[in-house]
């Protein structure tokens, strides 16, 4: 191999080296509520909107409890800014943020909603 071709391999290696350093940073683990609360690490939570207890508008934010897969545990999520169009027909809710000990809640600061209706059959 003479030196232009190893050259070229070294460049490469390291590209992709350095691209998978980028991408694990960007990666956010979804973690089940208890962990969430646990750590202040960046994460995501996914669960159901606790109908039964609503959801609050109050200035510039809205609060809501997600209900796991289990419906055994739950957690309060605050979203500073508009709910998402289809928050409250969603069958899946996506919040990423960390989890605030001291006003025991957890701050999202993003929302993906999940609906069912997107991804049933249309009738013909």
């Amino acid at each position: 191999m003479n030196n232009k071709n190893a050259f070229l391999l070294a460049v490469i290696a390291l590209g992709a080296i350095a691209a998978f350093k980028f991408m694990a940073g960007q990666m956010v683990p979804y973690v089940p509520f208890a962990k969430a609360a646990e750590s202040a690490d960046y994460v995501q939570i996914i669960g159901s909107l606790d109908r039964a207890k609503g959801i609050e508008h109050a200035a510039g934010a809205i609060r809501f409890t997600l209900l796991d897969s289990t419906a055994k545990a739950s957690i309060r999520v605050e979203y500073a800014a508009e709910a998402p169009l289809q928050l409250e027909q969603a069958d899946r809710i996506v919040a990423m943020g960390n989890y605030d000990k001291a006003a025991s809640v957890f701050k999202a600061d993003q929302i993906l909603t999940k609906c069912p209706s997107k991804y049933e059959k249309k009738k013909q």
